[in-house]
């Protein structure tokens, strides 16, 4: 921990000191204020400044009766000021002490008790409601003559003041008519010793905690870097501070300021919960600036940690190269109740250079960030950032929309090993309602998003619309994994506006980009659900240059349900901005094992009746702005079938799909014969995957049957291997190609194409006899030198399904054919002498349920 360990020295040696100054003393001395006036004269009154005097130097000069005594020990500043009040607070009388200067600092252990004046009252409303404390004594700095920029405070703990604390005490107006700096400007409270407690202290608001009278500087700023171990409110109802107003910030630590906790508190927002005062100029950082600090928590588990952090006029919260840092519990852009906005003027947490942050957690660490005018939450040049269990852009009831004006969650600025959720109970986050994208990645890698509902209510059931993506990764970003193969990896991304998850190259090239085991348009319980569908709503939109793109996968549970969006499942586009630039398109954006279903017809593109499965699209003109308005665009639908095979420039190179001739099942077993046009890769190979279906659109791919490995070629067979394959008679098969290309990225495959047209299933004859005669079969298979190939790993998606083997149009044994064209013999007369067609490839039959689960 950076500055810990000699901190910790630098403390028990100035306590070893205060030890030794103070071992003949018998006890602790109360020092009595007495007064309101701020002189030092032996005049029989004891006031604040002669009573600070008194404690630092354990020696009172004046022999006076009602003069302060001299202090010992840790000293106890307590008040009992009588005469004509300058005010009055719940009916009892109140004073206000008017500095003449900053007061002296604090060089000895004291504890400074404003609740001691007769009929003060510290808070006993529990956290988060509306305080109800009654201050009684202020320190006014409207006379004090304090200077910008000259690190003057009213009260001021230097290092020797070791475990002090203050409390009950309005502390306003410091530097009042002074232009801040952003400096050691004029604060309230100084910290400069360790161990220092502030508590129940109304810090830039009058005794009533409704009246801006904020300090030029911080309500606590840090003033020498021995100041480890603050506490800044806490659990008890009677700790609650509330800073507001104050110009520069209201809590700034920085270097040397580890281990502060801060809880309980409302910064930014007045005593009764609602109303904003604001810290912070609008240059400024806002609630709290962190800086160059360790273990910093702010917030906590439990109902009476969290802090309110509101109303203040730019950001909530901004952190800058702090490590292990926690903001946990916390409400930030909400009033008392998390019902109602009162947005920060900027990000919600705005954190830059952070090491291991943790924002959020399951349970009471779960943080309320909605409203704020800015990012709810945007992490820059920050490195292991977790994000978990909040809820961004909707109210404390999960399902009021209060979004956030930007991003509900941005990660940029070369920002590396980020997770947004994650597996373990309570994870999840939920985000939507934000008025840009519910997460964006502009310039980052390393980034989990796991486990998350986005775009939901917290039901899963209700679209909250984010209002451009759900997930956006653009940029130069990389490495970057959208959910996994579990079942608590998975996110819910749905009734997101313009796409449910965007991929988008058109000024650097994200690349390397894996979205698995995710519903993507369905809603909690795996159901289509209209309501959920938005105008323009597509599944996964990759547009521009983009590349290394995994769209599910062949290991068990990495397929994505991607379901009840408009215009397309998967849309693979080009695109331009205001006819001018061209960004190119996407590469290697490989579709495999998902189930892309009920894609639903949009209006707004006529030249759409049906919306695609899978669509390479020719061209999007987007407006500057990409506020998801399509200017132009082409080929929303299948493309024709492409006579010249891969059109290198186009969206996946126009991948050619695979022409289905026909398809029948008996039994456990699945044939279809079908041909793959990709002129001038020949030698390639291409894995083609088969898909079982209601409709005879061939717009969908809703059950995964199984895939074969081949070269392009016509007349080729896949004999599947699938249990019940009987049932699907009747029904309709679809095909997607995908191109191998054995390199590292997208686990070996390239492009994927579109989905092929459908055709029926017809039911087959079922083999039950056993024959030792000779068979002649007259087949077409793929060209010598490039046969067909058995396949024997398992199935990736939710239905029930398995490798198969491809071969000739018979269904005879692909070993065979392959053996004979590696011998020059051709593969199109084929003598088969046997018992029996045998079926190679046979694969475990594997189930993967649906997910139906709470907010994760």
């Amino acid at each position: 921990m950076r500055g810990t360990t000699f901190a910790m020295i630098v403390t028990a040696v100035l306590a070893a000191m205060v030890g030794l100054l103070h071992s003949d003393a018998s006890a602790d001395t109360l020092i009595v204020v007495n007064s309101s006036s701020d002189v030092i004269a032996d005049d029989g009154v004891c006031t604040l400044r002669e009573a600070v005097n008194s404690a630092n130097f354990d020696f009172s000069p004046f022999s006076t009766a009602g003069e302060c005594a001299a202090g010992s020990g840790t000293d106890q500043i307590s008040f009992n000021i009588a005469g004509a009040p300058d005010f009055t607070n719940g009916g009892q009388n109140g004073y206000r002490i008017s500095l003449t200067s900053p007061l002296p600092s604090l060089t000895d252990p004291v504890d400074i008790n404003g609740f001691s004046q007769p009929g003060a009252l510290a808070n006993t409303a529990p956290n988060p409601q509306p305080l109800n404390t009654r201050i009684l004594v202020e320190v006014d700095g409207s006379t004090a003559g304090m200077t910008a920029g000259a690190g003057e405070n009213a009260f001021d703990f230097q290092p020797p003041a070791v475990g002090s604390s203050i409390r009950g005490l309005a502390i306003i107006n410091m530097g009042l008519g002074e232009t801040p700096t952003g400096s050691n400007d004029p604060t309230a409270i100084g910290v400069g010793a360790p161990d220092v407690t502030i508590a129940g202290n109304y810090l830039g608001t009058d005794h009533t905690g409704l009246v801006d009278a904020g300090n030029v500087g911080c309500g606590v700023c840090q003033s020498s870097g021995f100041d480890s171990g603050v506490r800044i409110g806490g659990p008890d109802p009677a700790d609650r501070n509330v800073i507001v107003g104050n110009d520069q910030t209201a809590i700034s630590p920085n270097s040397g300021g580890d281990d502060w906790i801060v809880q309980g508190n409302y910064i930014g927002v007045a005593a009764d919960g609602e109303t904003a005062i604001g810290n912070s100029v609008p240059a400024g950082a806002g609630g709290l600036s962190i800086d160059n600090v360790d273990n910093f928590l702010l917030g906590g588990d439990e109902l009476s940690e969290m802090n309110i952090i509101s109303g203040n006029v730019s950001m909530g919260v901004a952190p800058a190269d702090t490590t292990n840092l926690r903001i946990t519990g916390n409400r930030i852009g909400t009033d008392w109740s998390g019902t109602a906005p009162l947005p920060n003027g900027d990000a919600g947490i705005l954190q830059s250079g952070g090491i291991d942050t943790v924002i959020g957690g399951p349970g009471g660490e779960s943080n309320l960030i909605s409203s704020n005018e800015n990012h709810g939450i945007g992490v820059d040049s920050s490195t292991g950032t977790s994000i978990r269990g909040n809820i961004i852009g909707l109210a404390v009831d999960g399902t009021t929309a209060m979004g956030n004006a930007q991003q509900g969650i941005s990660i940029s600025d070369g920002s590396t090993n980020v997770t947004v959720g994650g597996t373990a109970p309570g994870a999840g986050n939920l985000i939507s309602a934000n008025t840009a994208s519910g997460v964006a990645i502009l310039d980052a890698s390393g980034v989990s998003i796991l486990g998350n509902r986005i775009g939901t209510d917290a039901s899963g059931l209700v679209a909250r619309p984010n209002h451009i993506f759900g997930i956006n990764a653009g940029n130069v970003s990389t490495d970057i994994q959208i959910g996994d193969s579990t079942d608590a990896g998975g996110n819910l991304v749905s009734g997101n506006t313009v796409a449910n998850i965007g991929l988008v190259g058109l000024f650097n090239s994200p690349t390397d980009i894996r979205i698995q085991g995710n519903e993507i348009g369905p809603n909690a319980l795996g159901a289509v659900d209209p309501s959920l569908t938005q105008p323009n709503s597509i599944g996964i939109f990759v547009l521009g240059e983009v590349d290394e793109v995994l769209v599910g996968g062949t290991a068990p549970g990495d397929g994505n349900d991607i379901a009840g969006n408009q215009v397309g499942g998967v849309v693979v586009a080009s695109a331009e901005i205001d006819s001018a630039s061209f960004y190119g398109a996407p590469g290697a954006v490989a579709v495999l094992g998902n189930s892309i279903h009920d894609t639903v017809p949009n209006a707004a593109f006529p030249g759409t009746p049906n919306g695609s499965g899978i669509d390479l699209a020719a061209l999007i003109d987007t407006s500057v702005a990409f506020t998801g308005v399509f200017n132009t665009y082409e080929d929303f639908g299948r493309n024709p079938l492409s006579v010249t095979g891969e059109t290198p420039g186009a969206a996946n190179d126009y991948l050619n799909h695979p022409t289905l001739r026909s398809a029948e099942a008996v039994d456990d077993s699945f044939t279809a014969v079908f041909d793959l046009d990709s002129a001038g890769a020949t030698t390639g190979r291409y894995r083609v995957e088969f898909f079982a279906n209601a409709s005879s659109s061939g717009n969908d791919a809703h059950s995964y049957l199984g895939y074969v490995e081949v070269a392009p070629g016509t007349g080729l067979t896949a004999n599947l291997v699938h249990a019940g394959a009987g049932s699907l008679v009747g029904s309709n098969v679809t095909a997607t190609a995908t191109r191998i290309d054995g390199g590292a990225g997208n686990q070996g495959f390239g492009s994927s194409s579109e989905l092929s047209e459908s055709v029926a299933v017809v039911a087959g004859e079922s083999d039950t006899t056993t024959t030792t005669t000779t068979t002649t079969i007259t087949t077409t298979t793929t060209p010598a030198g490039s046969p067909a190939t058995s396949v024997t790993d398992g199935s990736p998606v939710a239905a029930p399904s398995s490798a198969g083997t491809a071969g000739p149009s018979s269904g005879a044994a692909a070993g065979a054919a392959g053996s004979l064209a590696s011998t020059g013999a051709d593969p199109r007369s084929v003598t088969l002498i046997g018992t029996g067609l045998v079926l190679l490839g046979m694969a475990t039959v594997l189930s993967r349920r649906r997910r139906v689960a709470g907010v994760r």
